[in-house]
């Protein structure tokens, strides 16, 4: 058995709306996040009391879970989550829920944005339905939880350090193309580059230089993938001396060139 196949997605999902109501029976586990600025109830079920919860938060999906969402004074929220079948899904959301409070079915972070981005490419990929990428989704979903629990180690430490940090991640996220000079920034703020340098693979698990490169694999692949830029154009958006060096970054990585990876790309398509 392939390692992920004790995963199997049934459903990938984004809406936007502040109708009133939007209810689901839903028989896998998931995980679901719940942005916007303004206040939401949770519809448990017609014997029970709404909750009512401000955004954004988190939320699971257990099989059997009858519930929906209600718009408080029309405020627009966007809901965007994943439910699979397995077992390895099964663990996802049953580890996470030892995290939710009594009688509070949501799980409050600082900040959104890698989880917004990694649930986007999950949506991508769903959406394309390319049996060989089914192990993207799986790699997909555990990078998500494995970056809830981050975000909710910077919440319970409370040092602005992790402040920056978080800041910082977000930044490269949103902008991979961009360096960013990690010892200036440590000087900027005051602080010893050590000291930030350990503080920040602790926040992410990654060290700094592995953390900025990764996204930007994860960007130019995107870009390889779904764009018309031309080679040449993405190696110049990431400031490459010449074609041939982001062409040995890109083999280094994948074990395959830029070319190569376009061509299979439009291979899966057609094929």
């Amino acid at each position: 058995m392939n390692y992920f196949d004790d995963i199997s997605f049934i459903h990938v999902a984004k809406r936007i709306t502040s109708a009133d109501s939007l209810d689901h029976l839903v028989n896998s586990w998931g995980i679901g996040l719940m942005l916007g600025n303004g206040l939401v109830k949770k519809i448990v079920s017609d014997s029970l009391p709404p909750i009512s919860l401000k955004m954004p938060f988190l939320y699971l999906i257990r099989p059997g879970d009858h519930s929906g969402w209600q718009s408080v004074n029309g405020a627009t929220r966007e809901n965007r989550w994943f439910v699979a079948a397995g077992p390895r899904a099964e663990r996802m959301v049953t580890a996470l829920s030892e995290l939710l409070t009594p009688g509070n079915p949501s799980i409050r972070l600082e900040r959104y944005t890698e989880l917004i981005m990694i649930h986007q490419q999950m949506l991508e990929l769903f959406q394309k339905n390319i049996p060989s990428r089914a192990y993207q989704m799986a790699m997909c979903a555990e990078k998500f939880a494995g970056t809830i629990y981050n975000l909710l180690e910077l919440k319970e430490k409370k040092f602005p350090v992790y402040s920056l940090i978080g800041e910082i991640v977000e930044q490269i996220c949103l902008h991979p193309e961009q360096t960013v000079d990690f010892k200036k920034t440590a000087r900027k703020n005051h602080l010893s580059y050590d000291y930030f340098r350990r503080c920040f693979q602790k926040y992410t698990g990654q060290v700094m230089r592995n953390f900025q490169l990764q996204k930007r694999l994860d960007m130019a692949l995107d870009l390889l993938h779904n764009s018309n830029m031309s080679i040449k154009e993405i190696s110049d958006l990431f400031e490459f001396s010449c074609q041939n060096d982001f062409a040995r970054f890109i083999r280094r990585k994948t074990g395959f060139t830029p070319s190569e990876i376009r061509k299979q790309h439009h291979w899966e398509i057609e094929g």
